[in-house]
């Protein structure tokens, strides 16, 4: 399955991006909560402080006889205080002062009317102490006691609630008697909607703070991982991209004493190092290269067509002449003949001095390799004295040979060996200047590939002559050979 492409650049700035959410909004979130906390920590203890003191107040205004002072107290500070709201209500969960129930409860106590009945007010719906967690808290659920705190909304607007017990002390029992320890819970609500408002601007502010910083740092850190690192990658990439196409002039700038300045300096140096190689296959068979990934030294059998050619009267050529107009000529003979095998397929196995060997592989390889042959004594006898009046003789078989890597761990090379070689060497050697000679293993193959291929035999058109017999080095029988020659086209092989 293939592997989706990401650029690098996308995986980079989603990094960069990732790591300022995680750790600039960590730190945001951080801070905006902290000050969340302190708002409220400070509005809830500075309501606490006021629910102390407004407990203190009462019980020293709540002497024998003195509770209309405490009424009153409290009217004074809801006027004044509007976001301070204070009530009292009895444990049963009314609201005091509302009815002459207390003044009557009171007077009996004292057994004395001392204090004046007085019309009642509309009363509030009294509190359920047992839907109102927090009330059933003050009054002693549980056994103790307790203040109680809650924040909670009301009509659009969030309050913060602390109730507290008022205890029983033995100067309170006089009037409200001694068989029970609550006589009353106080109830403060100061209303924090602004805190809860600021709360939000905050958690706005610092979203809108946090939103704009990771902006500009990413535009910035992207930019600077661009021009450092993505800038340097990307031109890396384009210099194996040309590399790769053929165009080996391609280099990396050096800008950076660091790891990607010594990665660009890695790469020029492999392109150095590709352009060497690349020469060195000048020196060197196709087939050579071709092995050079596969490092096995096991031989295999494989058919080939075999072509062995080799300048004639080299040796007295060379006597006669100066050595820069023998290497001269000699370059010039092998180049055509080089460029003439490549054209139709050939692989150039090795130079030897003056001679070459020459493979051709495939089913035509026979026809490909007979071309090759005329067209390089065609040459030779239209241009003969481009090349010093040099002539060459051609050699040619096809049949199984020996292909491996053969050599030493130190110097090795990719070739063919077996008697099918030796036989076209022979016959090489056996050729006279212009001619060519061929097997009849050779000759039965090059008939079969034209009669199998119409289209090769209007290309090529060859003319055998023989069989003739010839005694070679190495071989107790006689050879039965032929000479090759382009025909004309009325002719037949």
């Amino acid at each position: 399955m293939r592997t989706r492409f990401i650029p690098i650049t996308l995986k980079v700035n989603a990094l960069i991006l990732a790591t300022m959410i995680l750790g600039i909004g960590g730190i945001t979130v951080a801070l905006a909560g902290s000050l969340i906390v302190t708002i409220e920590d400070i509005n809830q203890r500075d309501t606490l402080r006021q629910a102390d003191t407004i407990y203190a107040a009462i019980e020293s205004l709540m002497l024998p006889g003195q509770a209309l002072l405490a009424q009153g107290y409290f009217e004074r500070l809801n006027i004044v205080d509007q976001d301070l709201m204070i009530q009292l209500y009895r444990t049963s969960g009314e609201q005091a002062f509302q009815d002459n129930k207390t003044i009557n409860t009171v007077n009996s106590y004292l057994m004395n009317p001392r204090f004046e009945t007085r019309d009642a007010v509309a009363s509030p719906l009294p509190i359920n102490p047992q839907e109102d967690r927090l009330f059933s808290q003050a009054l002693g659920e549980g056994g103790v006691p307790r203040d109680s705190t809650e924040i909670l909304s009301s009509e659009g607007n969030t309050y913060f609630r602390v109730l507290k017990p008022l205890i029983n002390l033995p100067k309170c029992t006089v009037c409200h008697g001694a068989d029970h320890t609550i006589r009353g819970v106080l109830e403060i609500k100061s209303d924090i909607s602004d805190t809860v408002s600021l709360q939000r601007t905050a958690v706005f502010a610092s979203g809108g703070a946090f939103f704009a910083l990771v902006v500009i740092l990413g535009f910035g850190l992207s930019r600077f991982m661009g021009r450092i690192i993505l800038g340097p990658v990307r031109q890396i990439a384009q210099a194996c991209t040309a590399v790769t196409d053929g165009d080996f002039s391609a280099r990396v700038a050096v800008h950076q004493q660091d790891e990607i300045g010594g990665l660009a300096q890695r790469i020029n140096t492999m392109i150095e190092g590709l352009i060497e190689r690349f020469k060195l296959t000048q020196y060197v068979s196709g087939s050579t290269v071709r092995s050079l990934s596969d490092s096995s030294k096991t031989g295999i059998s494989v058919d080939l067509t075999l072509l062995f050619t080799d300048i004639r009267g080299f040796t007295s050529y060379s006597e006669s002449n100066s050595p820069e107009t023998v290497v001269e000529n000699l370059n010039k003979v092998l180049e055509v003949q080089t460029g003439i095998i490549h054209r139709h397929g050939g692989d150039i196995d090795k130079y030897v001095g003056d001679e070459i060997f020459a493979i051709f592989e495939g089913e035509d390889g026979c026809c490909r390799a007979a071309q090759t042959a005329v067209d390089i004594q065609q040459e030779f006898q239209d241009s003969g004295t481009v090349y010093g009046g040099l002539q060459v003789g051609v050699g040619m078989n096809t049949g199984a040979v020996i292909m491996g890597r053969m050599g030493s761990e130190a110097r090795a090379d990719f070739t063919v060996i077996g008697d099918n070689v030796n036989i076209a060497a022979r016959l090489c050697s056996a050729a006279q200047g212009g001619g060519i000679l061929v097997t009849a293993e050779f000759a039965k193959a090059l008939k079969s590939c034209l009669t199998k291929n119409p289209l090769i035999q209007k290309s090529y058109r060859f003319s055998l002559e023989g069989p003739m017999g010839l005694s070679v080095k190495g071989k107790r029988r006689t050879l039965r050979v032929y000479k090759l020659k382009q025909r004309e086209a009325s002719h037949e092989s």
